[in-house]
C-alpha cells in the first residue's frame, strides 16, 4: 500500500541512490502501483511521485500527465538553458503549502525507461518544470528549499486555492 512520506520527514532531505538492472521487476511493479495510486487519488488523476515520497530511497519517479505516463529512472540532467521563470508548485509530500519557484524554461535530460533503455530528451514548460521537481526530490530536495521570499512565494494551499477560485471568477 502507498503511503505518501510528509515534510519535515528526513527521508525527504536524504539522496537516492542509482537503480541498477536487476531491480527491475521490483521497479516494475512499483511503478503500476504508484501509477494506480496518481490515478485514484491525484487531483484529476494525474501527477507525479518520486520513490522518496513513498520511503524508497531509488533514482525514480512515476508521471502520470495527460498526454504521458512515464517511469523515469537514474535521471541526468545534461543541461538546463532558455532562461528561468517562476511559477506555483505544490507536492504531496508538502500539502499545506505552495510555492513560486524559479526553475529553468527547457531542460535536456538523459534517462532509463521501464526497458532499462536510454532515453535522450528536451522538455519545455511544464514538462521542464515537473522533471526539475522531481529531480529535486531524488536529490534530497523539496520545493521549499528553492523559495527565494518567504513572504511572497509562499502561501498556504487554503490561501492559493481561495485567491484562484476569486480570479477565476473575475
Amino acid at each position: 500500500m502507498i503511503k505518501i512520506v510528509k515534510y519535515p520527514n528526513i527521508i525527504l532531505n536524504t539522496t537516492s541512490k542509482e537503480v541498477k538492472s536487476e531491480e527491475i521487476n521490483e521497479i516494475n511493479a512499483l511503478s503500476s502501483e504508484i501509477t494506480t495510486y496518481i490515478k485514484n487519488k491525484c487531483y484529476k488523476g494525474f501527477g507525479t511521485i518520486s520513490l522518496c515520497q513513498v520511503g524508497i530511497l531509488k533514482r525514480i519517479f512515476i508521471a502520470r500527465l495527460p498526454a504521458i505516463e512515464l517511469t523515469v529512472i537514474n535521471p541526468i540532467l545534461i543541461r538546463a538553458f532558455g532562461g528561468t521563470t517562476k511559477s506555483w508548485e505544490m507536492c504531496l509530500s508538502v500539502p499545506e503549502f505552495v510555492g513560486k519557484v524559479r526553475r529553468h524554461k527547457k531542460v535536456e535530460v538523459e534517462f532509463l525507461d521501464l526497458n532499462f533503455k536510454s532515453v535522450h530528451i528536451t522538455l519545455s514548460q511544464p514538462l521542464s518544470r515537473i522533471f526539475l521537481h522531481e529531480v529535486d526530490h531524488l536529490d534530497g530536495k523539496l520545493f521549499l528549499d528553492r523559495i527565494e521570499d518567504k513572504q511572497t512565494d509562499l502561501m498556504s494551499r487554503e490561501d492559493y486555492f481561495s485567491r484562484k477560485s476569486r480570479k477565476d471568477e473575475q
